[in-house]
């Protein structure tokens, strides 16, 4: 059987922008946004991380390893890791990452990005759930057991093939589906390393990290998005199009990731095109407003 090693060659560039929508705090009842730079604080901000695996093994989560490969964004450490360690021998692995209590309803988009080694031969699986019952969700405590965390709403390589799991880092947005009801409830939102067949001596598992987690609530029937405002970039000439259907947009603010103000400007159009070619390669924050509302855009020029 191939050995697992410690070290991987890191990932190529990735060469794409990747455009995700937050929600101004003063619309909206619930924003989560995380970026594991230090995990040791995650308890304290009312996150959970457990281990429900046949047997507990050295590890649970822990600080990502940039020996192995860099974060998405920041510091190289600055992700959350879970690897075959988290159980011994062979056996399943379960391992929980829960975030806090959130206030949400059906539509609500949760966004992250994941990735495992380069070439690795031991097949990694991560679900996303989901539990109804906000702070009083059940733990699970089995390997087998989900607790009140009944509802999936995906799962990344659930076949556990080998080459499924994404071997860069990759974005997913997931839609919070299948509650009960209408309106918006308390939640809470497990991230489940859970690999069959894992651990040292495991034909699966090896080692995976997430970063970049947010939670973000739908406008519903704003103004904003009573509009259909909606935006593009075109890499080719470094421009980002913004585009407003009945009401004119009013201003545009750039913001760096230190939250520096790279650019304002006024508006008065229905359409604008910003050039970003003098912007070096990095995260930006894009705040439009319109009607008396706004959006964030979260930008990675690349």
């Amino acid at each position: 059987m191939s050995q697992r090693t410690t070290n991987y060659d890191p990932m190529k560039k990735i060469t794409l922008l990747t455009v995700a929508l937050f929600i101004s705090a003063t619309s909206f009842a619930q924003l989560l946004q995380e970026g594991f730079d230090d995990i040791t604080a995650l308890e304290g901000d009312g996150w959970t991380l457990l281990n429900a695996s046949t047997i507990v093994g050295e590890t649970t989560w822990f600080q990502g390893s940039d020996t192995v490969f860099p974060a998405f964004i920041g510091a190289s450490d600055s992700y959350i890791g879970a690897n075959f360690n988290s159980t011994t021998g062979s056996n399943t692995i379960s391992t929980w990452l829960i975030t806090p209590v959130l206030n949400v309803e059906n539509g609500d988009q949760i966004s992250f990005y994941t990735r495992t080694t380069v070439g690795s031969p031991f097949p990694d699986r991560l679900e996303v759930r989901i539990s109804e019952a906000g702070a009083g969700s059940t733990e699970p405590t089995l390997p087998v057991g989900v607790g009140s965390y009944t509802n999936v709403l995906t799962s990344i390589n659930p076949n556990l093939d080998v080459g499924f799991y994404p071997e860069g880092w990759t974005n997913y947005n997931v839609s919070i589906t299948g509650l009960t009801g209408t309106g918006v409830r308390d939640v809470r939102i497990a991230f489940r390393y859970y690999v069959t067949a894992g651990g040292p001596a495991g034909t699966n598992s090896n080692y995976i990290g997430i970063d970049e987690v947010s939670v973000s609530s739908t406008l519903g029937t704003s103004d904003f998005e009573k509009n259909k405002f909606s935006y593009s970039y075109n890499k080719n000439i470094d421009r980002l199009n913004l585009k407003s259907s009945n009401i004119a947009l009013e201003s545009v603010e750039v913001f760096n990731i230190l939250g520096q103000k790279v650019l304002n400007r006024a508006l008065s159009s229905f359409e604008a095109s910003i050039d970003l070619s003098a912007f070096n390669d990095g995260v930006y924050l894009v705040k439009v407003r319109a009607g008396g509302s706004s959006k964030t855009i979260k930008m990675l020029k690349q």
